[in-house]
């Protein structure tokens, strides 16, 4: 790796549909890269992608190439769109998200590679998994005291566990999805809580 690599980038590798990082194409291996350095792996072997409808040869001619304007493709330049398609997805739900946090979403909601143990340590996390990674992003978890009137919002869900609402405090809580209490939920007199159902909630960042 370069000396100039920035930790906050997402190094993504290939798996294929199988969910294998190995991949064989008439019996050739065009297996892609693998090092430790790689975070995530997305698919990136025999992708459905458009083809260019001219081509040029060797001495700069304009062909013009037949129906169909589609074909299968492969690379990590495949993979990697869909990391950030992701990350895109992550972000509209989360707005406070930063390059460390979804980083770090993507890695622990990752799903395994069946043949990881044939590139141990050189694959990542694993194969991104878009719905986790959105719904993780996309939650906020509020505990302890909430003294302050204030909004909590999450893009999907809201979880409450062992919190105590006081010191006069008017307290607006919505997700989109769900709003889960689980443990002692307190709210003391003179206090209040809105808990909202809005499809258009986002992530706060307080």
């Amino acid at each position: 790796m370069s000396p100039e690599y920035d930790e906050r980038v997402i190094l993504v590798s290939s798996t294929g549909k199988d969910n294998k990082h190995q991949f064989f194409l008439n019996g050739i291996e065009h297996t892609h890269s693998h090092y430790p350095e790689v975070d995530i792996c997305a698919p990136g072997y025999d992708i459905m992608g458009a083809s260019c409808t001219q081509s040029k040869d060797a001495l700069n001619n304009c062909s013009v190439n037949n129906w169909p304007y589609y074909g299968s493709y492969g690379g990590t330049s495949f993979a990697t769109p869909i990391v950030a398609g992701v990350c895109a997805l992550m972000k509209s739900v989360n707005p406070c998200l930063t390059p460390a946090l979804a980083q770090s979403i993507i890695k622990s909601n990752a799903d395994l590679i069946e043949d990881a143990y044939l590139f141990p340590g050189l694959v990542g996390a694993g194969r991104i998994n878009a719905y986790k990674s959105v719904m993780a992003a996309g939650t906020k978890s509020l505990n302890g005291v909430l003294n302050t009137s204030t909004t909590y919002s999450a893009g999907y869900v809201v979880n409450i566990n062992n919190a105590t609402v006081l010191n006069n405090a008017n307290i607006i809580i919505q997700a989109r999805k769900e709003i889960n209490i689980v443990g002692p939920f307190e709210v003391q007199l003179g206090s209040s809580v809105n808990l909202i159902i809005d499809e258009n909630s986002v992530n706060s960042c307080n």
